[in-house]
C-alpha cells in the first residue's frame, strides 16, 4: 500500500473511532414523572418519529418550543399511521384526567371562515382501570377497550389553542366507525392509575391541520386551572430518561448514503473507508441510522 493510501485509511480510521466507533449519545427515551398531582407534557418533544406530523410555531399562544401540526390526510380526517408515544410514571393512585392544549385549521365555507381539522386519535397503555361514569360493571368492560385502543378526541372547533379535558372522547373507532362505548356524555378520558406504574399516552393523527402544543393529565384533587398553566414546567424524570451510547460498526446499518461507502472493519471495530481506492480520496462517507 502506498503511504499516502495507509495514512488517508489510518486518518479515516482514527477520525470514525473517536467520533462514532467508540459510540455517540442518541436520542434520549424521555419518561415524564407525576409531581403533586400532574403529568406536563409538551407535545413537540416525543421521543417518536414526527411522521406525518410537523413542528409548527405560526399560531400564536403555544407554549415550549412550538406545537405538533398533522399533515396527514389531504381529505380531511381517515386513518393515519404516525403514532407519537409518551411515556410516564404515576407516584400517586387515583382518577387522572386528560387535558390536551390543541387547536385545528380553518375550513372556508362561503364568506365566513369556521374550525375543521379538531380531533385525534388517543389511547393508553398499560395497567389502568376505568375512572369515568358508567352504567355497569358490563359497560366498565367495554369502555376500558375503548380507552385502550384508538379513539377519537375532539377539539373545540377553532383556529386557535385552547383546551380540551376527557369529557372530549368520541366513541369513534381508528377506521371511523363506532362501537358499544357509553353516549357522548358518559365518554370520559379519565383513567385510574397505580402508583409506581409506568404508562404510554399514544396519540396519532386524524384531521390535516390538527395542532398538539401540550398534554396534561392530573390527578382529581387538583383544580383544572392548576393542570392548565400553561406557565407550569414538564414533569420529567431525569433518572428515567436515559442516554444511549451509540457503537458504529453495531448500530448503523446504512453505510453508503455519502459520495463513497463505509464498510465494517471488524478488526478495528470501526466504519472504515477504502483509502486505497483511488476515487475513493478526497470524498466523504456517511452512515445512518433509521428508528
Amino acid at each position: 500500500m502506498h503511504l499516502a493510501a495507509f495514512m488517508a485509511t489510518f486518518f479515516a480510521l482514527c477520525l470514525l473511532r473517536q467520533t462514532t466507533a467508540c459510540g455517540q449519545v442518541g436520542p434520549s427515551p424521555r419518561v415524564y414523572e407525576e409531581d403533586q398531582g400532574l403529568v406536563i407534557m409538551e407535545a413537540e418533544n416525543t421521543p417518536s418519529p414526527l411522521g406525518r406530523w410537523t413542528i409548527n410555531t405560526l399560531t400564536r399562544g403555544f407554549t415550549g418550543r412550538g406545537y405538533l401540526e398533522f399533515q396527514g390526510d389531504p381529505n380531511g380526517a381517515g386513518q393515519a399511521n404516525s403514532d407519537l408515544r409518551y411515556t410516564f410514571k404515576i407516584n400517586r393512585s387515583g382518577p387522572y384526567t386528560l387535558h390536551m392544549h390543541c387547536g385545528g385549521q380553518s375550513t372556508n365555507t362561503g364568506d365566513s371562515t369556521q374550525g375543521g381539522a379538531s380531533d385525534c386519535f388517543i389511547r393508553m397503555e398499560g395497567d389502568f382501570g376505568v375512572a369515568g361514569k358508567t352504567r355497569s360493571k358490563g359497560q366498565a368492560r367495554e369502555f376500558l377497550k375503548t380507552l385502550k385502543t384508538d379513539h377519537v378526541i375532539e377539539s373545540e372547533d377553532q383556529t386557535s389553542f385552547a383546551w380540551v379535558t376527557g369529557n372530549r372522547l368520541v366513541a369513534k373507532t381508528k377506521q371511523g366507525g363506532s362501537d358499544s362505548s357509553p353516549s357522548h356524555a358518559e365518554n370520559s378520558a379519565t383513567y385510574r392509575f397505580q402508583s409506581g406504574q409506568l404508562y404510554t399516552l399514544v396519540v396519532s393523527g386524524r384531521s390535516t391541520g390538527f395542532k398538539l402544543d401540550r398534554i396534561v393529565l392530573s390527578h382529581q384533587s387538583v383544580h383544572p386551572n392548576n393542570a392548565q398553566n400553561r406557565g407550569a414546567n414538564e414533569t420529567l424524570n431525569r433518572q428515567l430518561t436515559q442516554q444511549r451510547r451509540f457503537v458504529a460498526i453495531r448500530d448503523f446499518d446504512h453505510l453508503e448514503s455519502g459520495q463513497v461507502p463505509y464498510y465494517k472493519d471488524k478488526r478495528n471495530r470501526a466504519l472504515a473507508i477504502r483509502a486505497n481506492n483511488p476515487d475513493y480520496r478526497d470524498r466523504f462517507a456517511k452512515a445512518y441510522r433509521t428508528f
